[in-house]
């Protein structure tokens, strides 16, 4: 992938490992789900990511200017720039709290930022998208933008896999360097996500589930062509983060099969106890 920006090629190279994969460990969670097991202790999962070797993290600004001394020199920083709280009855979608250049002052590689497309705010947030893309290729920050379109996409006929695809190609043309999706069931999917995004697309874990579905999943999104995963949930609410989040690094990276980190997998978690989690 062409990157002209000498600043953004270098951070780039932080955020995607020589093969052009990444493996990021999403710690911007709790702001929209609420808290949850696991996730109460920033610090001790900025370690972990240190210790198992993921590409990035992804934290808010505050928690960034934190956490941002732990954070080992192997890991890239993505600051989310975006964000809203579930603490609505209705879904209020994200905007844009942070800017780019206070990112920037605390050491980010890339911002990560949200578009909503198809829907009644899709002007807005396209602008604002655009503001964020323009003000990060000024300082030489690579952007991550987080596509979400409706379930049901207001283009007539249009799939929900072609409206992903659509999505991830409109935030590329606003200025986007990587994009990240929710996985749509198949490699098939992905694949004609990943076709027409053009650049490198990385799978979102979702909500919690079990384990080899979690697993099966970034193996199919892989196998369609992503570049990589960045799952929250799905690693820290698991009895054994470090294990799950192994498992992953070793899918990404291609060391195994499927078959070969499940295995590895079960046999490790009923060995976690009490306190063992993020060691």
């Amino acid at each position: 992938m062409a990157v002209t920006n000498p600043g953004k090629a270098r951070r780039m190279q932080r955020v995607l490992d020589p093969s052009g994969h990444t493996v990021i460990l999403p710690l911007d969670i709790v702001m929209p789900v609420g808290p949850f097991e696991g996730a109460q202790d920033t610090g001790a999962l900025v370690d972990m990511a240190g210790a198992v070797g993921v590409d990035a993290v992804i934290l808010r600004w505050g928690e960034a200017k934190r956490f941002v001394d732990r954070l080992s020199r192997s890991v890239g920083l993505i600051v989310r720039v975006s964000g809203s709280t579930g603490l609505y009855d209705t879904d209020r979608p994200p905007v844009v709290l942070n800017t780019v250049l206070a990112s920037a002052s605390i050491g980010a590689d890339a911002v990560c930022v949200d578009v909503e497309l198809g829907g009644g705010r899709e002007n807005e947030s396209l602008a604002a998208l655009a503001r964020v893309c323009e003000e990060a290729e000024a300082l030489g920050i690579v952007v991550l933008v987080e596509v979400h379109v409706p379930p049901t996409p207001a283009s007539g006929g249009t799939s929900q896999t072609d409206a992903f695809a659509w999505a991830t190609r409109a935030a590329r043309e606003a200025g986007a360097d990587l994009v990240k999706v929710g996985y749509l069931g198949s490699a098939e999917a992905m694949a004609t996500i990943c076709e027409l995004a053009g650049i490198p697309v990385v799978i979102a874990g979702g909500a919690p589930r079990d384990p080899r579905e979690a697993l099966q999943a970034a193996d199919d999104a892989l196998h369609g062509g992503a570049a990589g995963t960045a799952f929250a949930r799905n690693v820290i609410g698991h009895p054994s983060p470090v294990a799950m989040q192994r498992a992953i690094i070793d899918l990404v990276r291609g060391r195994d099969t499927l078959g070969d980190v499940l295995a590895r997998l079960g046999a490790a978690t009923p060995a976690i106890q009490d306190g063992e989690a993020l060691r």
